[in-house]
């Protein structure tokens, strides 16, 4: 079962327990899969400090909704890939967008920027420690950077829309088409972090 979110934390949980430990639930976040986020989340050592996440939707896309819960729990698994997972966090709500500060497991903090209603869409990821700052964009543009220097982000497919490839579609549909699951109980878990 391919589940598109937003969700709320008992749709989830309604999934989980009749999904009953078999694993065959997949939410559909395709930015998982995305080769500049794959080259980034690589290049992060695990000695960061902070960690930013700017994700930003435009006018008229999740309008009335919840930034937290909308938009929420891919950046927490933004910030837990480059700063492992979180402990606890605090919510600044103001109208359509919200401010997270998480405070992580390994001593790191995070900061989500959640937007609804922008005037752009923006994916925008940044680690830093005393030796690096790692950048990554998916939305305007895919770009990695290390310490100010572009790295290159290699190509997995060829396709007429690079759009396709650089967002990860593609590799997510592979992987749910391999048998991959769970997905949903690891944004349970981040939706139940963000919520509580």
């Amino acid at each position: 079962m391919l589940v598109d979110p937003p969700l709320s934390v008992a749709e989830l949980d309604q999934l989980v327990e009749a999904d009953g430990g078999r694993q065959l639930l997949w939410l559909a976040d395709h930015r998982r899969f995305a080769p500049a986020w794959l080259t980034a989340a690589r290049l992060t050592p695990s000695g960061s400090d902070h960690v930013s996440v700017l994700v930003s939707r435009p006018a008229g896309d999740g309008e009335g909704e919840d930034p937290v819960m909308v938009l929420g729990p891919s950046a927490l698994a933004a910030a837990e890939a480059l700063a492992g997972p979180a402990r606890s966090v605090s919510v600044q709500r103001d109208g359509t967008s919200a401010t997270v500060a998480v405070d992580m497991e390994g001593g790191a903090t995070a900061t989500l920027r959640l937007e609804l209603g922008a005037e752009v869409a923006v994916w925008h990821a940044q680690a830093a420690g005393p030796e690096h700052v790692v950048a990554v964009e998916l939305v305007p543009e895919p770009l990695v950077e290390r310490n100010g220097e572009p790295v290159p982000v290699p190509r997995r497919h060829q396709t007429r829309d690079d759009r396709l490839e650089h967002l990860g579609y593609i590799d997510q549909v592979l992987a749910v088409a391999a048998g991959a699951g769970a997905e949903v109980r690891e944004d349970l878990r981040r939706l139940r972090i963000l919520s509580a």
